[in-house]
């Protein structure tokens, strides 16, 4: 028993030091990097809606070339979410929270490999390069709790493979499956994983109870799929972006991943290690849980949205093959082991409790570096910062309402920044669909369609990406006239004379 009670308490320990390691890190070098993503802030504004409203939406209200068109927020469990946590403490705590979310994950998967055996050193070579293949998608957005579901389904079922777990624990999927639907798409990822596993589990010989058990998790988060407020439109919403052909042209996450990028060497580096882990652990004990991250390696490469996907069941599975793999003696350094251990030794508070105190820190508007108020800072020459303000004082100059082309990437942050002011476009790409997505695609390349275009839809201005070809056609153009500039965006209004 004492025994036991050390082990827990050293893989205690060992998922605290990994959950500081990458929350501070991710705090450090994200204060800007995780904040280029417009969906940080058009998800907080749904959020504030729906909870403003009390209920959730059913059309567009942000643009006003879609505007009145059927919409679903897809996402708004998590958007309730950030809303909540932005009235607290404002982009600071989407930061200190989002670093959370992805701290316990990942420092969940080094609890997992330190209870397998392996030493500090290995565990913190893992970790890199599950983070470093999973980096580009390391955002404040609903989108990190498909991290968390599948972290959580994958651990259930290898748990429950390796009989760490009982059957039972199964009938945990359901429950993270229906909180799963309601924040994220992702789910349909995650009930193709676990479908895969319990099929794989039901052609092999088992007994009456295992096989019920197993059927019932089946048609549960099958079921569950199917709870929340918008029905089976939800999930064939999530088949019909998933089936676009327009996306992965358009959006990098959509697009397949490329193999001589940073990201891509990641993903091969940890595919690497991976397989090495496989080849040696399958012949002595196979189990269909190993398989599923040859399956999201293969959608990564499809896909690149899907390489955290991969990151996470890869480090899951290497936990998991590692006593079978016999990798706790490949690379020993036991002196390395006991320094990285040993500095922490009185360390017990909890990942949660830092988060909190972090949002606490910050609700009290201490400027404490990193955790602290002010920290969180969108880039200045990633976003229109500059120009939006000027953007606001030609609001108030024009009467009624301004029409405003805006290159796609800006659009959520006018939402958030300029709520005032209905957009041309931003990245729900579901409501403009792919015809709409070739329209504005078709714009910023081609100046003569532009311009059509902007006198079909009697636009006033344009807010467009510094240094691109509409910018450089609007510069010269006699029709349009500059009315301020930043590092990353022009904007132009429309001389009518």
């Amino acid at each position: 028993m004492g025994t036991m009670g050390r082990s827990s308490h050293t893989n205690s320990r060992a998922y605290v030091v990994g959950f500081i390691c990458i929350w501070l890190g991710l705090l450090a070098v994200g204060r800007e990097k995780m904040l280029r993503d417009p969906g940080t802030f058009w998800h907080t504004i749904v959020g504030e809606d729906i909870l403003t409203t009390r209920s959730l939406p059913r059309t567009d209200g942000y643009s006003f070339t879609c505007e009145g068109h059927p919409w679903i927020a897809q996402q708004w469990l998590g958007e309730i979410g950030m809303a909540v946590v932005h009235r607290v403490a404002g982009l600071d705590g989407l930061l200190a929270v989002a670093a959370g979310i992805i701290a316990m994950v990942y420092g969940g998967i080094g609890g997992r490999l330190h209870r397998a055996g392996l030493r500090a050193p290995v565990i913190g070579i893992l970790l890199m390069l599950s983070l470093a293949a999973s980096a580009f998608h390391f955002f404040p957005r609903p989108h990190l709790g498909t991290l968390v579901g599948m972290y959580l389904c994958y651990s259930v079922l290898c748990d429950v493979e390796s009989g760490h777990a009982r059957w039972s624990r199964l009938l945990w999927l359901p429950v993270v499956m229906v909180v799963w639907t309601n924040v994220h798409g992702g789910a349909l990822g995650g009930l193709a994983t676990i479908l895969i596993v319990l099929f794989g589990w039901l052609v092999r010989p088992m007994d009456g109870r295992s096989t019920i058990m197993v059927g019932v998790a089946a048609v549960c988060c099958i079921i569950a799929v199917l709870v929340n407020p918008y029905g089976a439109a939800l999930p064939a919403l999530w088949l019909g972006l998933m089936g676009s052909k327009v996306l992965p042209q358009l959006m990098i996450e959509h697009a397949p991943l490329e193999v001589m990028s940073s990201d891509g060497l990641m993903v091969i580096v940890l595919a690497g290690a991976y397989l090495f882990t496989l080849a040696r652990a399958w012949p002595t004990n196979r189990r269909v849980t190993w398989l599923i991250p040859l399956v999201w390696l293969v959608m990564t490469y499809s896909r690149v949205r899907h390489g955290p996907l991969f990151a996470i069941t890869a480090g899951i599975a290497i936990a998991d093959m590692a006593p079978f793999a016999k990798l706790g003696g490949l690379l020993e350094l036991r002196k390395l082991d006991r320094a990285w251990w040993g500095a922490i030794a009185g360390l017990r508070a909890t990942p949660c409790a830092l988060v909190l105190l972090a949002l606490l820190v910050q609700r009290a508007g201490l400027a404490v570096p990193v955790v602290g108020k002010g920290w969180a800072r969108p880039p200045a020459d990633y976003w229109p910062i500059e120009t939006t303000e000027a953007l606001a004082s030609l609001a108030r100059e024009t009467p009624g309402r301004v029409r405003l082309f805006n290159d796609m990437l800006f659009g959520g942050y006018l939402i958030y920044h300029a709520p005032w002011l209905p957009v041309y476009l931003d990245d729900r790409c579901e409501l403009y669909g792919d015809q709409g997505l070739l329209t504005y695609t078709r714009a910023c390349a081609d100046p003569a369609f532009f311009e059509a275009m902007a006198a079909y839809e009697n636009l006033d201005a344009a807010l467009v990406i510094a240094r691109t070809t509409l910018d450089a056609h609007l510069a010269s153009s006699a029709g349009w006239s500059r009315l301020a500039s930043d590092h990353a965006s022009s904007l132009y209004v429309r001389t009518r004379g």
